[in-house]
Parts: C-alpha cells; structure tokens; sequence
C-alpha cells in the first residue's frame, strides 16, 4: 500500500462521513487512521452510501 493512497482514502471517508453521521469521534478517528488494511478502507469508503453510523462503518469486513 502506498501512503498517498491511504491518506486519500482515509480522507474521502471522514469527508463523505462527515456529511452523512456528523464529526467521528476521536476513537473512531483513530481506529480509522490506524487501519493498514487498503482493501479494507476501500470497502469502508464504499459502505459509506449504506451505513448508518460511524459504528456501523468501523464493522465493515
């Protein structure tokens, strides 16, 4: 995995995330920033259309 295209998906989801559950609170933030998983965050940024939560994105498979 790169580390721009982390950052860029770490930034698309707190961004759509933001506009569709609010500011994440900070552990939620952190669990995000902490993922090194790039499939993972990709599918997190996908879920975001569905989830409900930040909760409910941090389960993301």
């Amino acid at each position: 995995m790169t580390r721009h295209t982390k950052r860029a998906l770490e930034v698309c989801s707190f961004e759509l995330g933001k506009e569709k559950f609010g500011s994440p609170p900070t552990e939620i933030e952190n669990s995000i920033r902490s993922t090194e998983d790039l499939k993972k965050l990709f599918r997190m940024t996908k879920r975001i259309l569905t989830a409900t939560s930040w909760a409910e994105l941090l389960d993301t498979p």
